[in-house]
């Protein structure tokens, strides 16, 4: 009698505890969808057919979904994308103040003062939330943000979005972070994006694709695409000690700024960064007073930085570890590699350059002088930088601070690879045709190196499902499965 009236007690609590998700399919000529989006529970779903969604009112979701019982807002993946416009600059489109399980996926936002704004939120936290395959455009501000004071945002993944057009304001594509570390954004994935036509921007940090601010650590910037930017593809400040912010992959093809821009706790891998007015890679204290260290350098291609260096390196006697090897850096007609202060620390290996010489009081063998640019890269034109047969790039690298896998994530030689973004291993490229799209990648997906961080739920976007148990309804099976 008591294991029968202990297992009716169960199957009661079990029931209560359930969280049963409730989906609801909306169309533009739902009078009620706003106040269905902002009503959202652990569980449910959220579909918006294709049409245009105009408002005048503000959109504030609070999406507090759980592990078992995440909130999925969607559009169609197979059809147009629902847009969402606000009519008029005075609010932004979407304000997420609560999130928790989340994910945001195949809406097109325009219009308003920002596209999507993260916070506040009342527990000054936003977390485990996947905002992916947006459009976003003609925003007069930002188009996504996560920059509330005394906010902390984890385990967050931005990829799959296209953004341009961003307005005549700050006009950045992604501003994550506050200035002075106020808020950081930490464990988290900026990968595969398409970010471009950033160049109505006129204050602040004038149209940068990716900003990440001062303290924010532990980032993963990958395999994102930018191109006709007021500012730089990607702008990294300090990680503060806490945990190095990781940039593998990303191509950046013409701005007005510099390509890469960071000052410390950064590691900067296989990118090719083409065309910019700035410097392509620049190393420098910003804001004013920081410690430049904990700098690593690798396997990049940097081509033609118009009224800058391929490499800027200020700075380098401030304390840290510098790693700079097997990078290409190409910029005729001018010095490729700039570099003050003292070299005490810094690692230099197997980088080769075109223009001007190598910079002084660097160790013997850290640069080697390239051939004419069309005999190393004859398809730069268009803009490829995969290495020609014979080409000096080929087999000079440093395999003991190489490594293992290049910009199209093939493998490279484990003891002599080819210098710059590119492993050589076919008369052309083997593997995503470089241009003003998406970067394809063989077999598809975010890839994370073994080395880089992997942030908690960002790699396994939430699934919509129909129910679920709690922690606590697990606590209590354990319990009545000790009576039973």
């Amino acid at each position: 009698m008591k294991r029968l009236l202990a297992l009716i007690i169960t199957l009661v609590v079990l029931n209560l505890l359930q969280v049963e998700g409730v989906t609801y399919n909306i169309t533009a000529s739902s009078t009620n969808w706003i106040t269905t989006l902002s009503s959202l529970q652990a569980g449910d779903t959220a579909i918006l057919q294709a049409g245009t969604y105009t408002k005048t009112a503000k959109l504030t979701l609070r999406l507090n979904g759980t592990p078992s019982a995440p909130i999925l807002i969607t559009g169609n993946p197979s059809g147009p994308k629902p847009i969402i416009n606000h009519s008029g600059s005075n609010q932004n489109i979407i304000d997420l103040v609560e999130g928790n399980y989340f994910t945001i996926q195949y809406l097109e936002l325009t219009g308003g003062s920002l596209g999507l704004r993260l916070g506040p939120s009342p527990t000054y936290s936003l977390s485990n939330g996947v905002i992916q395959n947006l459009t976003v455009h003609d925003t007069p501000e930002t188009a996504i943000s996560a920059n509330f004071p005394n906010h902390t945002f984890t385990n967050l993944t931005f990829k799959y979005n296209e953004i341009y057009n961003t307005g005549s304001g700050t006009g950045e594509c992604l501003y994550l972070g506050c200035v002075g570390g106020s808020c950081i954004i930490r464990d988290s994935v900026i990968s595969n994006n398409l970010l471009h036509d950033t160049l109505l921007a006129t204050t602040g940090s004038v149209g940068s694709a990716i900003q990440v601010k001062e303290y924010s650590f532990n980032n993963l910037i990958q395999d994102n695409v930018c191109y006709n930017l007021g500012g730089p593809c990607v702008l990294i400040y300090t990680d503060g000690g806490r945990g190095r912010n990781t940039v593998i992959g990303n191509t950046m093809l013409g701005g007005l700024d510099n390509g890469i821009q960071a000052a410390a706790g950064a590691t900067i891998i296989n990118n090719i960064v083409l065309n910019t007015r700035g410097d392509g890679i620049a190393i420098i204290q910003n804001p004013p007073g920081v410690t430049i260290g904990n700098i690593t350098i690798l396997h990049n291609t940097v081509v033609n930085a118009s009224d800058g260096y391929c490499l800027r390196a200020t700075n380098f006697n401030s304390g840290g570890s510098f790693l700079i090897a097997n990078n290409a850096f190409v910029c005729p007609g001018s010095n490729a590699v700039y570099v003050n202060n003292a070299q005490n620390g810094v690692g230099w290996y197997n980088n080769g350059f075109i223009g001007g010489s190598a910079p002084a009081g660097v160790m013997n063998g850290s640069f080697y002088g390239m051939g004419s640019i069309l005999s190393e890269l004859p398809g730069i034109g268009s803009f490829n930088v995969y290495p020609a047969a014979g080409s000096t790039l080929i087999a000079r690298g440093n395999g003991s601070v190489s490594v293992g896998y290049d910009f199209n994530y093939m493998s490279r030689d484990a003891t002599r690879p080819t210098v710059g973004a590119y492993e050589y291993s076919t008369a052309s490229n083997p593997g995503w045709v470089v241009g003003r799209s998406f970067k394809q990648m063989n077999g598809g997906g975010v890839v994370v190196p073994s080395n880089s961080p992997t942030p908690g739920n960002s790699q396994n976007p939430p699934t919509t499902t129909s129910g679920g148990t709690s922690g606590a309804a697990n606590r209590i099976c354990s319990w009545f499965n000790y009576w039973l």
